[in-house]
């Protein structure tokens, strides 16, 4: 059995990894662990542990598209548990959202966080992202 509290940590900070083979190890343990059946309750208790690291991979450019994708994920597999973290991601995804080679990417991961969270997961979003556009409209 998988221990989520120990290993989803390190896939997260793994994320910010650039040399073969650990850039491929953790961006691929990450997203098989979000998949895995039983994922939701596993990952929605580590969810504060993985803040952190995620933030670190948005605010570097060579992980930011990888760590886009992970909060992608995540977002997917927790739903209205990242909600209370969104702030702290959206403040470095919103960096980045004006750039013409990442605006699809963004655009899609933010969608993806209203989509799965709560009730207030668009005014969490909209309070970092001013520009953001709601799917729900």
């Amino acid at each position: 059995m998988v221990n989520y509290s120990e290993l989803l940590p390190i896939a997260a900070e793994g994320i910010r990894e650039s040399v073969h083979p650990h850039v491929f190890v953790a961006r691929q343990m990450f997203k098989e662990m979000m998949a895995a059946g039983g994922a939701r309750s596993k990952a929605s208790s580590v969810v504060s542990a993985l803040i952190r690291p995620l933030r670190l991979a948005l605010m570097d450019a060579k992980s930011f598209s990888a760590a886009l994708d992970a909060v992608n994920q995540l977002s997917k597999c927790v739903g209205p548990a990242l909600d209370p973290h969104m702030g702290e991601l959206c403040v470095q995804i919103a960096k980045k959202s004006f750039d013409p080679k990442l605006r699809d990417a963004v655009s899609r991961t933010l969608q993806a966080m209203e989509e799965n969270g709560g009730p207030d997961a668009y005014s969490n979003i909209k309070k970092k992202v001013p520009t953001y556009t709601s799917v729900r409209i």
